[in-house]
């Protein structure tokens, strides 16, 4: 199984392409369909950690927000990532982006057949509770925080890939 392909690009890549947002400190919130568990989770951080909601999504403002972005491009979409306190998703470039980034991130499950991507990568990097349901206890998983230092490495995985890749490549 071969990493999805925003994972064999190096880090230092993506960087070329982000620039300073010029906002106080903010929570992204991105690709959501409106829900009152979005609703929900929106209130809770945004007062939680004191942080102005910036919605980059689409044409249509979908939840509660400070700030509604329409019409960004990849490198703005990567620079609201990278400079966000918290991002808040139901998209799996989002939650990879985090990722790469190390952001402190959640991703609510856009529905139950778009989720593999999802669910796969943050099983593998052990970082399932990072999804938020219905079922979950909003206080106790919103207050949780990732440490970087101790997520399962995926460096490996990249690896295998990148070499997987480059004999089918060749042959």
């Amino acid at each position: 199984q071969c990493v999805a392909p925003v994972y064999l690009l190096p880090k230092n890549e993506y960087l070329k392409f982000v620039k300073p947002v010029n906002q106080p400190k903010y929570m992204m919130v991105y690709l959501v369909a409106p829900s009152p568990l979005l609703e929900k989770c929106i209130k809770y951080l945004s007062k939680r950690y004191g942080l102005k909601v910036i919605l980059c999504s689409g044409f249509s403002k979908k939840c509660t927000c400070d700030e509604f972005l329409k019409d960004l491009g990849p490198d703005e979409i990567l620079s609201y990532i990278k400079n966000a306190e918290l991002v808040l998703s139901s998209s799996f470039h989002a939650t990879s982006f985090s990722l790469i980034f190390k952001k402190q991130f959640f991703t609510i499950l856009p529905d139950e057949h778009t989720n593999e991507r999802i669910v796969d990568i943050l099983n593998i990097r052990g970082l399932s509770e990072r999804i938020i349901t219905e079922k979950t206890n909003i206080e106790d998983a919103l207050d949780r925080r990732i440490n970087y230092t101790e997520i399962a490495d995926y460096s490996s995985r990249v690896n295998l890939s990148e070499k997987y890749l480059e004999r089918a490549l060749n042959e």
